[in-house]
């Protein structure tokens, strides 16, 4: 099974936690926890750190009927039996090329 799948699975599974850092900026930006899982769930992996055991989703997630938001999650992937996000973020359009899987030019990590 890949990487991807694994995430997929562990959060379908309820197997996976959500660090400070991810809610506080879910509660400045203007989303919930939820909402990162959704994002987990719909997207794809996009940058991997295997030094770090962890890796960048970007996926979309449903805020209302009309609203859906560009999510970044960085997952720590390092406990097989629990997904661990780092944090998550609507991504900056400055930092990110449209739609935002792919770093601009001069932007580093």
């Amino acid at each position: 099974m890949d990487l991807e799948a694994i995430l997929k699975k562990q959060v379908q599974a309820g197997a996976y936690s959500v660090r400070p850092h991810a809610v506080q900026h879910a509660l400045a930006e203007g989303f919930a926890p939820k909402h990162i899982a959704e994002a987990i769930l719909n997207g794809r992996i996009i940058e991997i750190y295997p030094g770090r055991n962890r890796c960048l989703v970007y996926g979309r997630a449903r805020l209302t009927a009309r609203v859906n938001l560009e999510l970044h999650a960085v997952c720590d992937y390092g406990d097989p039996e629990m997904l661990d996000i780092v944090t998550a973020y609507i991504p900056d359009n400055k930092v990110w090329e449209t739609p935002p899987t792919k770093r601009r030019r001069g932007c580093r990590k």
